[in-house]
């Protein structure tokens, strides 16, 4: 599609520039029918969308339809005015595209649309004014201001905000369906294989080959690749749930329970206010403060049927008739999750006050959820003397948790390069009073174990966190890596809330600037300085040697005329524009200096200084034959450049103040 529009612009602005002294009039009537037909071509793309409303279905037909107004135009361009409208258009579109990018090579396009634009403009100036030829040095400085300005302002301007009303794109790369719907699928090769190959939600571990799906086994052991898996666009960042888990083993923590629930609306699915099966109560999240979250993912390898986004999903873009809610909360697909997929979530984050974390309100309603969600496989009883022992002075869950969340920060080293759990071992108790060394699961499922020592209600969760924020195309570039595992607790009237011992996720987007800054400053530090500086010498020493070779006097005559304009700037009047080489040599001599005693100097009517007269003005005579008579000058015309040249240096120095001509 793009080339068949690249090759009708093409075609269109040849025909406009073959066809601009004798345009056809009948050409104004077929493009008027093209318009009209292209237009009911877009309201006939929305109507089948069935969601004009909506910005996020309608983009694509509304560029399509600039496209196409584009193709139409070109072929009538008969005035200036006519192709600026071309170049306002064109970078209306350039800036659509680049909202829309997901990697930096748009940049390539940017860069070729700003050097076709500067010459395009040129061009323009040109046949307006009319004036002296096109310097590129002029079109290259242009280019470095446009670059500049550009990166200017993604410094001065604050990070983009989403806006649930509006930005809520989704796409279908490829459709999959699999062939249990609401079943966990894992990545694979087409995202469409099962967890498990035996069986539907078999043994994982965060990030690994199978993806988030099914139990976390923290038996296994994997190495995360930086791999990019998915870009995310969002106005506040923070931990993307993929599932969570309210069962632990000692070695593994699995689902609740195996409960689906179909949503048959299509796109955008309203999410029904639960979690976990937990419905919120009366005084819920929604009457304290929250704020919106809209996250938009766009799937960079195959991953598995599970929808990321933060806590409270209230709404879903997914190019899909239906989707499913399983245990826990997590949200499935019907299909698999295919490279190129893209899909929106808005979530309500609750934003409770510290006062009212603090009331002591982690209490469920109804003993049996207690006991689901403060559930040990055995009595941990060292873990619950270490943890009362951290929290004794401690008088409500929310500063208990808080201290337990520090205590493990300090005392536990992070690390991916551990041993295997050998048979029998508890992985909390191995971590806790043995190697004080894990990696993110096993330290939040002791932070987990240890709160439910105290009989506070957590549940463990899996997702990722914002992977390296890219200031140019306001995305986080989520790798293998940011797989990631933390702890959810239950407080009455708000819901679930994030707690990470592990990772310290920004509240805000970071200011475009501030990275561009911290990117200039890393790429200084890796610059070796001692070849640096040589090479900067280096480029110094052939700079001031190209101006020197641009401007050094190539023969005797502009030898002799550059030795008679240093005359005239040592005497502080130096040569005018618009001055001959005649009137030059006659002001210097004519020109009378005062000594450093302020005394004036008798005026030069010596024979010397006769002599030297009459020597600068065959000198000057002779340049002037040269310049304008086509006079080729032999040995004796040189002598007498080179002997003139030598009388000018002997001229009256550097005077205190400069006397102008009587």
């Amino acid at each position: 599609m793009g080339l068949l529009a690249g090759a009708g612009l093409i075609t269109g602005m040849l025909f406009s520039y073959f066809t601009r002294a004798h345009p056809y009039a009948w050409l104004k009537g077929i493009l008027t029918l093209a318009l009209i037909l292209a237009f009911i071509h877009f309201f006939a793309a929305i109507s089948v969308t069935g969601a004009v409303a909506q910005v996020g279905t309608v983009e694509v037909p509304l560029a399509g339809l600039f496209i196409l107004v584009q193709i139409i135009h070109s072929f009538d361009v008969p005035a200036r005015k006519d192709l600026v409208f071309s170049l306002v258009a064109s970078a209306i579109l350039i800036a659509v595209g680049a909202a829309q990018a997901v990697s930096i090579s748009f940049a390539l396009f940017i860069i070729a649309w700003v050097s076709s634009s500067i010459w395009a403009l040129s061009e323009t100036w040109k046949s307006m004014s009319n004036p002296a030829p096109r310097s590129a040095k002029a079109a290259i400085l242009a280019g470095i201001t446009v670059i500049f300005v550009a990166l200017v302002a993604i410094g001065i301007l604050p990070p983009p905000q989403a806006n649930a009303a509006l930005a809520l794109p989704y796409k279908l790369a490829q459709y999959i369906p699999l062939p249990h719907p609401g079943g966990l699928a894992g990545g694979g090769l087409l995202g469409n294989l099962p967890a498990s190959p035996e069986h539907t939600g078999g043994a994982t571990r965060v990030g690994g080959f199978l993806g988030f799906a099914g139990p976390l086994n923290e038996a296994l052991r994997g190495n995360l690749s930086n791999n990019t898996v998915l870009r995310v666009r969002t106005n506040v960042p923070g931990h993307w749930v993929a599932e969570t888990y309210d069962t632990w083993s000692g070695t593994a923590w699995t689902e609740p329970g195996n409960n689906l629930t179909r949503l048959n609306t299509g796109s955008p699915f309203s999410i029904p206010q639960q979690f976990a099966g937990i419905p919120f109560l009366n005084s819920g999240m929604f009457n304290i403060p929250h704020f919106t979250e809209v996250q938009t993912f766009y799937l960079a390898v195959s991953g598995p049927n599970l929808i990321f986004a933060a806590n409270y999903p209230s709404q879903v873009w997914f190019p899909s008739q239906q989707l499913y809610i399983g245990p826990g909360g997590s949200i499935r697909t019907p299909i698999a999750m295919t490279p190129g997929t893209i899909y929106t979530v808005v979530s309500k984050v609750p934003k409770p006050s510290t006062s009212l974390l603090q009331t002591d309100i982690t209490t469920l309603p109804t003993s049996q959820l207690i006991r689901r969600y403060t559930q040990l496989p055995r009595s941990y009883k060292r873990v619950r003397n270490l943890a009362e022992s951290l929290t004794m002075h401690q008088h409500s869950s929310y500063m208990k948790i808080l201290t337990l969340e520090h205590w493990i920060r300090t005392h536990i080293r992070y690390s991916t390069d551990i041993p295997p759990l050998l048979p029998g071992q508890d992985a909390v108790n191995q971590l806790l009073f043995s190697t004080r060394i894990g990696y993110c699961e096993q330290i939040s499922t002791a932070l987990a174990v240890m709160l439910r020592s105290l009989g506070i209600p957590v549940r463990e969760a899996v997702g990722y966190i914002p992977g390296s924020y890219n200031p140019l195309t306001d995305l986080y570039d989520v790798k293998a890596s940011d797989a990631h595992a933390w702890v959810q607790v239950w407080f009455s009237g708000i819901g679930w809330l994030n707690f990470d011992p592990t990772a310290n996720v920004p509240r805000t987007n970071p200011n475009p600037g501030s990275i561009l800054v911290g990117y200039v400053v890393k790429g200084i530090k890796k610059i070796p300085p001692v070849p640096t500086l040589i090479l900067i010498v280096l480029l110094v020493l052939a700079l001031f040697g190209v101006r020197y070779n641009k401007y050094r006097p190539r023969n005797s005559q502009e030898k002799f005329v550059k030795a008679l304009e240093l005359s005239a700037a040592r005497l502080k009047s130096p040569r005018r524009d618009n001055e001959t080489l005649r009137e030059l040599a006659n002001r210097i001599q004519n020109l009378k200096a005062t000594n450093r005693r302020g005394k004036r100097k008798e005026e030069a009517k010596t024979q010397s200084l006769s002599e030297t007269h009459e020597q600068v003005q065959a000198a000057v005579n002779l340049v002037e034959r040269t310049a304008y008579g086509e006079y080729e000058p032999n040995e004796k015309d040189k002598e007498l450049l080179a002997k003139a040249k030598t009388l000018v240096k002997s001229y009256p120095g550097r005077p205190t103040t400069s006397v102008e001509p009587e």
